[in-house]
């Protein structure tokens, strides 16, 4: 361990410090550390205990104010931990340790998963939305991505029908006036869900968190499980059986979702030392059928591995496009025959 003081609005505190892990984020990094309290000094009782200290390394990180904005009314609700000092300078904030323990499988123990939609319902109907703008989930991500990729022949032109296929439909069902917008977390999984001893939940890392339909939540929280389990925590959720207005919705939301991831990683790969495969080569991949069944267990591989991932998470935005409502589909299609999105790109 490393002996550190950090700075609180209390002075200088000594603290053993031990790194926990690194954290990336399109537009954000973070450090977090565990902070052990140095035996026989005399602490505020909320700080006479381990903490964590969590450090934004981009200078002009403007999300750092904004997360600690959502963080203290997070914990005012009893959903997150508590933000016990921030230091704007140095950027970086204190948050009281929430020892968690494993998550167990969906089909093995689902009521975790139950609680955590409970409290994402909570957090959606009670956090305020800060921002008049409705951020849509495609559009805002989707555009910088193309341009990084648009020079190196991708998307290929297939992914790109798909995508402009996908973001015309959300035009329609997600930007209605009865649509569903948030303060989404944006990066809802169980990395960033704590389930504590006690079988609470406290939700952390809002670094994200911005105006957006609620079902992208969900969709993050929910993408490597099964239809049946979907639509059990969705209606779990909904405090409702789910409609089928409800699930196209829904499954636009996870379109979305897998658009961006795909681009994603495309981008990720050609950032470290360019492309692996050709667009066409990828294009061919994604044709397989053993794309589809294909994990992807970690994005720390080389450039071409990112690639086939890419395409995993293509392959699955296709599947979704497959089970999706074909009268819904053909409904959308026909009223967005004008191709809002496609003059986008």
């Amino acid at each position: 361990m490393v002996r550190v003081n950090i700075k609180t609005q209390y002075g200088l505190l000594p603290y053993d410090k031990k790194d926990v892990e690194h954290m990336e984020h399109p537009g954000c990094s973070a450090t977090v550390y565990f902070l052990q309290p140095i035996e026989g000094f005399i602490y505020l009782k909320q700080f006479n205990r381990p903490l964590i200290l969590r450090y934004h390394e981009a200078e002009d990180d403007p999300s750092f104010l904004h997360e600690v904005k959502i963080l203290k009314m997070v914990a005012k609700l009893g959903h997150g931990p508590r933000l016990l000092a921030y230091d704007v300078s140095s950027r970086t904030q204190i948050n009281e340790y929430c020892p968690n323990i494993s998550w167990p499988g969906c089909s093995e123990n689902p009521k975790p998963y139950f609680l955590a939609m409970r409290v994402l319902r909570s957090i959606h109907r009670k956090l305020p939305v800060l921002s008049k703008k409705y951020y849509h989930a495609p559009h805002g991500a989707i555009d910088s991505l193309y341009d990084e990729l648009k020079d190196r022949g991708l998307p290929f032109q297939s992914m790109h029908q798909k995508i402009v296929q996908v973001m015309d439909m959300a035009d329609q069902l997600l930007s209605a006036p009865a649509r569903k917008v948030v303060m989404s977390h944006g990066d809802f999984h169980r990395g960033n869900i704590l389930l504590l001893q006690d079988r609470t939940i406290k939700v952390i890392d809002w670094t994200d968190c911005r105006p957006r339909h609620a079902y992208f939540d969900i969709a993050q929280f929910t993408k490597k499980m099964s239809e049946e389990q979907q639509r059990l925590l969705l209606s779990e959720y909904l405090e409702r059986d789910v409609t089928d207005r409800d699930w196209d919705h829904f499954n636009l939301v996870r379109c979305s979702l897998y658009c961006i991831v795909t681009l994603r990683r495309l981008s990720l790969a050609i950032k470290r030392e360019g492309m692996g495969h050709s667009g066409e080569e990828l294009e061919r991949m994604v044709k397989e059928p053993s794309c589809r069944s294909r994990k992807v267990v970690t994005l720390e591989g080389d450039k071409k591995h990112l690639q086939v991932a890419a395409m995993v998470s293509y392959s699955r935005l296709l599947r979704v496009l497959e089970t999706m409502s074909k009268i819904r589909q053909q409904e959308i299609v026909e009223v967005s025959s004008t191709g809002s999105a496609a003059g986008k790109f």
